[in-house]
């Protein structure tokens, strides 16, 4: 039952990035709506599977046997060879090894409870916080409030406090929500309207309930991946949509850049774990000013109509999914199940038969082999639970040693999953590390995300555009290609520095006349 539910999580979040990359044109607050209903189709997804009425579909014995079997049956498949003969038989005496087994379906509960905790202290904290904080009476900072309230149709009254305690502007709340300010930006009231416009823009859209929703989804779903991956990816999209809200409300981009860096930079390691910041994490941080500056994206809200036909296409894959269940055929061949395959593919090895010469010794070419795949396999020790995540994501081991080969060694399993997911080969990889790309995660994936390729870094260089990767990077992210600066030096305009390009482009001197 357990491993049948995993494998439905993953199907369920496998399609719902599918269906996000395809929607890459999309605006923020669109793409929005279908990761969050991607999510609550995961949290719907075990009370469906327990409350409706299953729909058993014949499948081999070993298949329905391993996909129904109980967590310490698939500790016994995965865990070593060794390990398990310590266990010893069923009969035999209790060993450490076989105590393991035993508790194994209990270790569901430990991550789940403990981060349950983490969630239950967040929202306590966010209590303590109001009630210590200080209401705000600057005339500028109400006005803003009103004035965003009012252009955002929002009925309900807002508290505007302000506190000592926290680090950048944050909100939470849906009958009663709160703003609430760190010190400084409540004494600078310069940006009050870019503030207030952004906080508002998360209640608008009840981002702190979705905030939840995604707490508990990678509560009950922590042993995937691909749901931390969805949870991570729909608060980028939150923080995406209100700075599309906010840039709507007449809040000038560059303007709401400079302050956007400026609160990321002062942000210390005290965030309010239950709440939305307009700080952003440094690394992400680029990705938002990147599509704040963008001047042809996709800005608008989601319509009701958009709204409900994810809804309907979220229930049509989540229902019948929830329906499935498997049950052993009455005749079949044997099929290895993933579990098996996982553990007869990636956690033993075999080595091949040993050809006698004389009787006595094996030939010299065997022993090399033993030899080389000793050592091979030194090199490659990989925890199983890490080897039985790659394979359900599709990530191999070979994908792992070529991605190390171009210069990624260190890559964790969700890395390489978000790697093999995104479409990024190693020679992808290796080509960008040779154009000057650091050896960053963040930087792989932004430059896959947003569809820089080696050739054109390579072409703007051979046009005389000397800079960093992150110059080329804020280039294309502003549609400037090699192209725009042939016009330009066809007009006799001379550029030789992303800086001067990024200058024409601010006063449209790139545009041909």
């Amino acid at each position: 039952m357990f491993l049948l539910l995993a494998v439905k999580s993953i199907l369920v979040a496998l399609a719902t990035l599918v269906v996000l990359r395809m929607m890459k044109p999309r605006s923020a607050a669109e793409r929005s709506t279908v990761i969050h209903l991607g999510l609550l189709a995961l949290l719907v997804l075990p009370v469906m599977t327990i409350t409706l009425p299953a729909l058993s579909l014949p499948i081999p014995n070993t298949v329905s046997g391993n996909l129904t079997a109980p967590v310490s049956t698939m500790a016994r498949v995965l865990l070593p060879q060794s390990l398990q003969t310590l266990a010893g038989d069923a009969g035999a005496p209790q060993s450490g090894a076989s105590w393991l087994i035993g508790i194994m379906p209990h270790l569901y509960w430990l991550p789940t409870l403990v981060l349950l905790v983490f969630t239950v202290i967040a929202l306590a904290r966010l209590i303590a916080l109001r009630t210590r904080a200080d209401v705000v009476l600057d005339p500028v900072w109400l006005s803003a409030l009103a004035h965003a309230q009012k252009r955002m149709n929002v009925k309900t009254g807002t508290a505007l406090l302000a506190s000592k305690h926290v680090d950048s502007p944050v909100s939470w709340g849906l009958m009663h929500p709160t703003i609430l300010l760190d010190a400084p930006a409540a004494y600078d009231s310069s940006h009050a309207k870019a503030i207030v416009a952004h906080e508002m823009a998360h209640i608008v859209h009840l981002d702190w309930m979705k905030l939840i929703l995604a707490r508990i989804v990678t509560t009950l779903f922590w042993f995937n991946p691909l749901v931390w991956l969805l949870a991570r990816e729909a608060h980028q999209l939150r923080e995406e949509a209100a700075d599309d809200m906010a840039i709507a409300a007449g809040i000038g981009g560059l303007e709401y850049a400079e302050l956007l860096v400026s609160v990321t930079r002062l942000q210390n390691d005290r965030p309010a774990f239950g709440a939305h910041g307009m700080a952003s994490a440094k690394s992400v941080l680029h990705r938002r000013v990147t599509r704040i500056l963008a001047a042809n994206l996709q800005r608008g809200a989601s319509g009701k109509l958009w709204i409900a036909v994810c809804a309907i296409t979220m229930l049509c894959l989540a229902g019948p999914l929830s329906l499935v269940s498997v049950a052993p055929s009455v005749a079949g061949p044997a099929v290895k199940s993933a579990v098996t395959m996982a553990s007869s593919d990636m956690l033993s090895y075999s080595a091949p038969p040993l050809e006698p010469v004389g009787g006595v010794r094996a030939s010299r070419a065997g022993a090399e082999h033993i030899e080389t795949s000793r050592v091979s396999e030194q090199a490659e020790t990989i925890d199983a639970d890490a080897l039985v995540e790659m394979r359900a994501a599709g990530v191999t081991s070979a994908y792992k040693r070529a991605m190390a080969d171009a210069g990624f060694p260190d890559l964790t399993v969700d890395q390489l999953t978000g790697t093999h997911f995104s479409g990024i080969t190693p020679e992808y990889a290796q080509a960008m590390r040779k154009v000057g790309m650091p050896a960053n995660f963040d930087d792989l994936m932004s430059a896959r995300q947003i569809g820089v390729e080696p050739d054109y870094i390579t072409t703007m260089r051979g046009l005389g555009i000397t800079g960093s990767f992150a110059d080329f990077r804020t280039l294309w992210s502003l549609e400037i290609t090699p192209d725009v600066v042939r016009n330009l030096k066809a007009r006799g305009v001379v550029v030789n520095s992303p800086r001067q390009l990024l200058a024409l482009h601010a006063v449209g001197g790139d545009r041909e006349p």
